[in-house]
């Protein structure tokens, strides 16, 4: 608490004007626990309860086994509704009512656009929304879902200006000064040993013989990398604008919040009436005497007994629906409407864990503030985390995120010896499973190479290089030819991209990894998750499809990635069977657009860039591949968003702050490939390696005085922190002004703390069928 009060003397004329907060009669400040307020916030919370058990029942229903054609129906009408709600879309305007219909009809849903609901039942989401042009719509028409989409579309755009900056500048001259020159020639020699063709002829070695072109080429460099360094100052200020402006179009109850943590915990832990008083008369004293009122104090509890318990829920839906599939397999379509018999056994243990965790959530929320009856053993579940929520502008002690931002199951860890072990422990698992598939890859190299040896002992000439360049150039062309399947041209004679591709495959695509990794680093928001997730994937790729790549010496090949059809339809044809054993909730998700996965899409553009950093000195045609690929990721990813994707979380401005410092990381991996090939392709061709010298060590000693001093600029970016120095550099753009009082907003919110609280969370729509979101 002490910490509490120093952090509150800074806080002077935060609150607007005296004038705009509310006077009571006799100069006295209107007490929130009058004994009427009291008994109808009592009567709320037991009515949102209720709604929460309600709702929990509704999307754990599970047609029974003599459901009916009628029962079907509603049903899967139910999920198209669901999957309507849950469009990204403007909710302030109406939907185009024709194309609305069509698309009912394509569902072949029976369904007519008077007959939809204005919120879906289960989630409170809107139905109707209108669609956003993908054509004319500018990014910040999407702050509604958070900075974090505006800002991943500004950092598309900086990335290819970024882009276009090296190519103008050094790679234009590496493009047309590798291809005048003639380092490459039609007939290969053993001097030589480049074959000139449409990609040699625009690489370094078709210039590795002019020293005066190559020494000009790393004047350049560092001129370039100079230039990026200013750049990324202002794509800094650009993204900081984007941020704010989508933060003040956007109104959220994390405006009127902040967050507070280190509080007394567990055994220590106060009751939440004494904290509410502690907090009110340590607030007062030092805002100049300004009146304003507490609106709501969130507070957050360890949740492994709630966790526990819908687990359980979920094993008992499993057994139920494995004792359906074996009902249905046995009699088929004729048993529709014939009982089964042990069903009555199953719902009621469903019904009975539904019973416990609606009564564990009850003994949360009943008699919030009431002292005589809080639970002592509720009391000790709290984590020493609590969102305040005031009734005007918010302190600033720490800006509470918004509320689907926030993960509930991880408050209060901040620091703890637990996220410092599970850090530990997701780095040792990252690099175990790096680890293992490159030596996997290596062992099955060795072992096709080795078969093909047995198929024919001549290329063990080649493998141990005993022929002369020449000589084995011309077996290689000849193997290529008579046996492309085992062609040579290919280092460890095999191509690695499938096994390079699964790799990446297993590290992407494996939700239950991403589900370990978050327990164990134990992020607060979803927007520091997303954060790991992004510098993991980025850096992981890189690895497989880079580092990788150079290390084993395979051709490196650009891999696309297709759409797949979604299960939706393949669904849809079978489910007039009757027999379905979904829960509502899993057919909700069948008619769901796949949720977008912004970490894994700044995943991709990080390994593109570094991919291209790696490979622009060798080859600069990449960056022309890259600015391209970047120009068409934007258009698709943006078209992805507004029409087939759901967004589940608001992503705050961290996360693009965090990906332009991983960015940061190209300059220095540029200056250093740079080198590496200069010395490789170059400096070798007219000199010798020292002997007896460690290689990394020669590579430093022979390098130009200009590549040094590109790496060592490219590395000081790199260290001192430039997000700080831009904010000196840079003044920070206002802040709106926000002259609406919680009571007055809160109808605009999309999402409150205690709705997403799992503790405190309940079905939201009730309450916005009678136009007030607030919950």
């Amino acid at each position: 608490m002490a910490k509490l009060k120093k952090s509150i003397k800074n806080l002077k004329n935060k609150f607007i004007s005296k004038s705009d907060h509310l006077e009571y009669k006799d100069g006295k400040k209107k007490d929130l626990e009058g004994e009427d307020q009291k008994q109808n916030q009592k009567l709320e919370l037991q009515n949102q309860i209720q709604d929460h058990f309600e709702n929990l029942r509704f999307k754990n229903y599970i047609l029974p086994s003599d459901h009916t054609q009628v029962e079907t129906k509603k049903f899967f009408q139910n999920a198209i509704i669901h999957g309507l709600a849950t469009r990204v879309g403007n909710e302030n305007y109406q939907e185009d009512q024709q194309k609305l219909q069509k698309k009912l009809d394509r569902w072949k849903s029976d369904l007519k656009v008077q007959q939809l609901p204005n919120f879906c039942i289960c989630c409170g989401s809107q139905v109707q929304k209108e669609q956003i042009d993908v054509i004319k719509s500018d990014t910040l028409d999407l702050d509604f879902l958070g900075p974090g989409i505006p800002l991943y579309f500004g950092f598309l755009k900086y990335t290819a200006f970024f882009l276009c900056i090296l190519i103008l500048s050094i790679g234009s001259y590496n493009f047309f000064s590798n291809a005048f020159l003639n380092g490459c020639s039609d007939e290969s020699d053993e001097k030589n040993g480049c074959n000139k063709n449409i990609i040699s002829i625009f690489s370094l070695p078709n210039k590795r013989f002019d020293q005066k072109f190559n020494e000009l080429q790393e004047i350049l460099d560092v001129f370039t990398v100079a230039a990026l360094v200013i750049m990324l100052q202002f794509f800094r200020k650009s993204q900081n604008q984007i941020g704010f402006q989508a933060d003040n179009l956007d109104i959220s109850e994390s405006d009127y919040a902040i967050k507070i943590h280190g509080l007394p915990k567990y055994d220590q832990a106060l009751t939440r009436q004494k904290m509410y008083f502690e907090f009110k008369r340590m607030f007062e004293p030092y805002l100049d005497g300004n009146k304003f009122q507490i609106q709501q104090i969130n507070f957050c509890y360890n949740l492994d007994k709630l966790n526990s318990l819908q687990e359980e829920l979920q094993q008992c839906i499993k057994d139920y629906q494995n004792e359906l599939k074996s009902y249905y397999k046995q009699y088929g379509d004729t048993g529709v409407q014939r009982k089964m018999q042990n069903e009555e056994y199953y719902q009621k243990q469903i019904s009975e864990k539904q019973q416990q965790i609606h009564e564990l959530q009850n003994s949360y929320n009943l008699d919030e503030r009431n002292i005589e009856n809080e639970d002592p053993q509720i009391r000790k579940q709290f984590t020493g985390v609590c969102y305040v929520v005031f009734q005007k502008e918010q302190l600033t002690l720490e800006e509470g995120p918004d509320p689907s931002d926030v993960k509930w199951e991880n408050q209060g860890e901040r620091g703890s010896k637990k996220q410092l072990i599970g850090y530990v422990k997701s780095i040792s698992i990252e690099l175990t499973v790096l680890l293992i598939g490159f030596c996997c890859l290596m062992y099955c190299s060795q072992l096709i190479l080795s078969w093909q040896i047995q198929q024919d002992p001549s290329l063990s000439d080649i493998c141990e290089e005993k022929l002369p360049e020449s000589q084995r150039l011309g077996k290689e062309q000849y193997h290529s030819f008579v046996n492309p399947s085992s062609s040579l041209s290919q280092s460890s004679y095999i191509d690695h991209d499938h096994q390079k591709h699964q790799q990446n495959e297993f590290i992407i695509k494996n939700q239950d990894y991403s589900n370990h990794e978050d327990k164990l680093e134990c992020h607060e928001t979803e927007t520091r998750q997303q954060i790991a997730v992004a510098r993991k994937l980025g850096l992981t790729m890189f690895f497989t499809m880079g580092i990788q790549t150079l290390m084993i010496k395979v051709v490196l090949k650009w891999i696309f990635s297709c759409l797949q059809a979604g299960r939706q339809e393949v669904f849809q044809n079978d489910r007039n069977k009757n027999q379905c054993r979904l829960t509502q909730n899993e057919a909700n998700q069948l008619y769901e657009n796949p949720i977008y996965n912004i970490a894994q899409r700044y995943g991709y553009l990080i390994n593109v860039m570094f991919l291209t950093a790696l490979y622009a000195p060798l080859l600069p045609v990449c960056l022309v591949i890259s600015l391209l690929g970047v120009i068409f990721i934007y258009w698709i990813e943006k078209y992805k968003i507004l029409r087939k994707s759901v967004i589940q979380h608001k992503i705050g401005y961290n996360l693009s702050t965090q990906m332009t410092e991983l960015l940061e990381y190209f300059l220095p991996l540029y200056c250093i490939a740079d080198m590496f090939f200069q010395y490789l392709v170059v400096i070798t061709a007219y000199k010798q390696p020292v002997e007896g010298q460690n290689p990394l060590v020669d590579i430093f000693m022979q390098s130009s005085l200009a590549a040094k001093i590109g790496v060592v600029i490219g590395i000081v970016n790199l260290v001192l922190p430039m997000e700080k120095i831009n904010q000196i550099i840079f003044t920070a753009p206002p802040s709106f002004e926000n002259k609406h009082t919680y009571d007055d907003a809160k109808s605009q919110f999309s999402h409150t703390y205690r709705a997403l609280n799992p503790i405190t969370g309940h079905s939201m729509n009730q309450v916005k069928q009678f136009g007030d979101r607030n919950v």
